[in-house]
């Protein structure tokens, strides 16, 4: 019996993609990334930066990628959600998420807003008022004002 993971595996067998060579086959798609990560914050992008050489481990962002990118090409999705999660590739792992069932997408959310944000972070807390929660700054304030 054979499965498309074996059919992958075939294809696939002794080439190693990498960014480059994607790179030159799909220039709209790199733009298409360079363009999201542009309309964030300059703050923000020093700080998922400075997160990133962290929790990478000294790996490069093309090659978290290449990573990420192997992974899928070999149909392992589920493999290649927590590899990117774990690596900061938080683009990666929401619209990942977003293509797969809802309840991998909320988890995946649910990650990204307790990993990447502290939980007093204004955002953390928008983002907890915006899913009809109560947000966890309100449930600190009230313990501290009891304890004092």
């Amino acid at each position: 019996m054979v499965v498309g993971t074996d059919i992958a595996d075939l294809l696939l067998e002794g080439h190693e993609p990498t960014t480059v060579e994607y790179s030159m086959m799909g220039m709209k798609i790199a733009q298409s990334l360079e363009n999201l990560e542009e309309d964030l914050d300059e703050t923000t992008q020093d700080v998922a930066v400075s997160d990133r050489s962290v929790i990478n481990r000294g790996r490069s962002r093309e090659e978290t990628t290449d990573r990420f990118r192997h992974l899928l090409l070999y149909g392992r999705k589920k493999d290649a959600l927590e590899w990117s999660m774990k690596n900061n590739l938080w683009g990666h792992a929401l619209f990942l998420a977003s293509k797969m069932d809802n309840r991998t997408h909320a988890n995946v959310m649910t990650r990204f807003a307790n990993n990447a944000m502290k939980m007093n972070d204004p955002l953390q807390t928008l983002y907890q008022l915006m899913s009809g929660r109560q947000p966890a700054a309100v449930t600190v304030s009230v313990l501290m004002i009891k304890s004092i």
